[in-house]
């Protein structure tokens, strides 16, 4: 799988290159760009991670500030995938408001589950 949607921007020549979208704001799911791949639950994924990177800092001086789930060796973020003819299936992770542990460095933060956060009761 690819990480982003292609998106052809307006003004793009035929030939070039898509640009990735990389995540999906929950506050723009039902725009017409994410509608149809969020309102399809087999769209619907959930991705693995150990832990992610975020970029902060000053453009041109940015850093990576690495982020993981206290105290879990694997937690999974809400995601959306669909096929497509430029890349082959692709992914895209679903952001929500950021936490306050996270306000610091970014204004979204990943909508993520834990094992324990899936578990009933």
């Amino acid at each position: 799988m690819t990480w982003g949607f292609p998106v052809r921007l307006k003004g793009m020549r035929p030939t070039s290159k898509p640009k990735p979208v990389n995540n999906a704001r929950d506050d723009k799911l039902q725009t017409p760009f994410w509608r149809h791949w969020f309102t399809t639950p087999a769209r619907r994924c959930l991705i693995p991670f150990t832990a992610f990177a975020e970029a902060e800092g000053p453009t041109g001086r940015m850093t990576r500030t690495w982020i993981s789930v206290e105290d879990q060796p694997l937690a999974a973020w809400a995601g959306l995938w669909r096929p497509t003819d430029e890349w082959g299936d692709c992914y895209t992770g679903v952001m929500v408001d950021s936490t306050e542990s996270c306000s610091t460095f970014t204004t979204g933060c990943r909508l993520s589950f834990t094992r324990t956060s899936m578990m009933p009761g």
